[in-house]
């Protein structure tokens, strides 16, 4: 497994399959052996486990150490399972996952583990410390949205309000997405939507920056600003008038003649 692409794994297990259903010594044996190969190998070995073999034998490998990334995407796939023990032992998982030492693992962990109807006290106290403490700002961000649909609402956003600091921009970009659906909070999600255009050295998505910014916090000001960038990064003209997501630019350009105008520079 080791030189072997998510693809070809892909198709070999679904050739392998057709010899008959896994068995424990098999499934087992493989899922260890992935650990060795690639991140997108270790994703369709678990994923197809997950899919494929019995309910007993899917028990049994959510209760052995694999592979970290083997284990999460094998929970992750059979989180929704009818089978009330596999679904249990699956979001057993995704928790213990969230104190992984790996931050990707830790932050999938976490976007992956529904906490609606889950009353682990442990859960929630490992959610709460992830969204106050975590090292990286991405799984503080994940922690509080998940307690955001829970009754811990307003814990979650005072956490979420705490990443404005964040030097982080794709941070940056979740949270003024989130908050700029919260009457209270979208003239801080502006705010940071405008900080966004000062790291445009740092973080290439000008486009959803000025899109949202044209969206929904359209005036004087982000108007100018946006022609500004328009005029000072030729590229992004173009870029503009190729995406779907950046319509609303377009459709304010038809309507304002200053923006036109730049547009059609």
């Amino acid at each position: 497994t080791q030189d072997t692409d998510g693809v070809t794994t892909m198709y070999a297990l679904e050739e392998a399959s057709l010899l008959g259903p896994w068995s424990l010594e098999e499934a087992q044996e493989l899922a260890v052996a992935a650990g060795s190969a690639s991140a997108d190998v270790q994703i369709q070995v678990a994923c197809h486990f997950a899919t494929t073999v019995s309910p007993a034998i899917l028990r049994v490998l959510l209760q052995r150490q694999l592979p970290e990334r083997v284990s999460l995407y094998l929970a992750r796939s059979s989180r929704s399972t009818l089978d009330s023990t596999v679904k249990e032992l699956a979001l057993r998982t995704l928790y213990e996952l969230s104190s992984s030492s790996d931050e990707k693992i830790r932050e999938l962990a976490i976007l992956w583990l529904p906490l609606e109807g889950l009353d682990y006290v442990d859960v929630f106290d490992q959610i709460r410390k992830l969204a106050i403490a975590d090292s990286s700002d991405r799984i503080r961000y994940n922690a509080a949205v998940a307690l955001t649909h829970t009754d811990e609402r307003e814990f979650a956003i005072e956490q979420l309000l705490q990443l404005q600091h964040s030097q982080d921009p794709v941070v940056l970009m979740w949270l003024a997405a989130a908050l700029g659906t919260l009457p209270s909070y979208q003239a801080l999600a502006r705010t940071i939507w405008l900080r966004l255009t000062a790291m445009r050295e740092q973080f290439d998505c000008q486009v959803e920056v000025l899109t949202a910014l044209a969206q929904s916090y359209f005036d004087e000001d982000t108007k100018a600003l946006i022609v500004q960038a328009l005029r000072t990064t030729p590229k992004l003209a173009s870029e503009l008038r190729g995406l779907e997501l950046s319509r609303t630019i377009l459709l304010r350009g038809n309507e304002d003649q200053d923006l036109k105008l730049v547009l059609l520079e």
